[in-house]
């Protein structure tokens, strides 16, 4: 009865979340593993229709044109309407795609920490699923330039993408946000015969902040070098980050290491894997907070 009961609150969890595109609340470790891992399912399940959907929707319009001199009106009717039922098939797939980010980054980021969050501890999460190039995003577009042989314009696009709050072993509370700003650059050119040609190309500006809240019993805070106070930039393996900066902040209600850094991706197509963030970085930016805390000396876990 219990195990029928979990089923029935996923299934309700996983409809709701399907239909607002957007994941928010608090959740314990194991329930949002779960939850990302049935939408993991789901959405390279509806990836695998609509692009079976979209290449069998060309394959029945290239009947057709082949039909078409074949003098076979009847197959010819046929084809044509396969290709339509199954172009419509390509584009209801397609609502239900969700934006791979959850996939490529926050899923292994989770599975990164998960030995250092302290059991039985809720973790508040909000999380977008709509694409960064989704017209509720949508912020403008820049006055015409020109690249070479291409008149461009740029479509800007603005997303706060995750919210991350958890608690680690040792007390300490991390917070992650992750904000976006995206491009996608439509690049035109018209050749000598008046045929015209079009180019997309995305890019992304990632701004992450970390925050970690120190557990004033367990830690205090070594002032960062002036170095690392001031906007720089480092390397975590083939990442570039740029604007990294680490404050020391005294909130009132306890120590706050604060760090913030940008990383610029590129790509083809707004589903390529080079634009989703490594999330490697995340640990490794983690141990340069801990680097500048000392341990009091007391063992005590509020």
């Amino acid at each position: 009865m219990k195990v029928s009961t979990e089923v029935e609150q996923l299934k309700s969890a996983l409809a709701s979340i399907r239909k607002q595109k957007q994941i928010d609340g608090v959740f314990n470790l194991e329930g949002l593993k779960k939850i990302l891992s049935a939408l993991e399912h789901i959405d390279i399940s509806f990836e695998r229709k609509a692009r079976a959907a979209t290449l069998s929707c060309v394959l029945s319009f290239i009947a057709v044109f082949v039909l078409l001199f074949a003098a076979l009106p009847m197959l010819l009717i046929i084809a044509a309407s396969a290709g339509v039922i199954l172009l419509l098939l390509a584009i209801y797939f397609r609502r239900f795609d969700l934006d791979n980010e959850f996939r490529l980054f926050i899923n292994p980021l989770l599975r990164l920490l998960e030995e250092d969050i302290k059991p039985g501890s809720d973790l508040r999460v909000k999380l977008e699923l709509n694409a960064p190039y989704n017209k509720k995003f949508f912020k403008g577009k820049s006055p015409k330039y020109s690249s070479g042989p291409y008149s461009c314009h740029d479509h800007l696009y603005e997303r706060e993408t995750a919210e991350l709050e958890m608690r680690f072993f040792d007390g300490n509370r991390l917070m992650v946000t992750i904000n976006e700003h995206s491009i996608r650059t439509v690049k035109t050119k018209t050749n000598y015969r008046g045929k015209t040609k079009i180019k997309n190309r995305f890019k992304k500006l990632i701004t992450l902040h970390l925050r970690l809240r120190v557990n004033p019993a367990r830690f205090r805070c070594k002032p960062p070098a002036p170095e690392l106070e001031k906007p720089h930039q480092s390397r975590v393996s083939d990442t570039t980050l740029d604007n990294e900066q680490i404050r020391c902040l005294d909130t009132g209600k306890g120590l706050l290491l604060d760090m913030a850094f940008r990383v610029k991706v590129k790509g083809i197509t707004p589903n390529d894997k080079q634009m989703a963030l490594n999330p490697e970085i995340v640990p490794v930016q983690i141990l340069k907070l801990y680097s500048l805390l000392e341990p009091t000396g007391r063992d005590s876990i509020k």
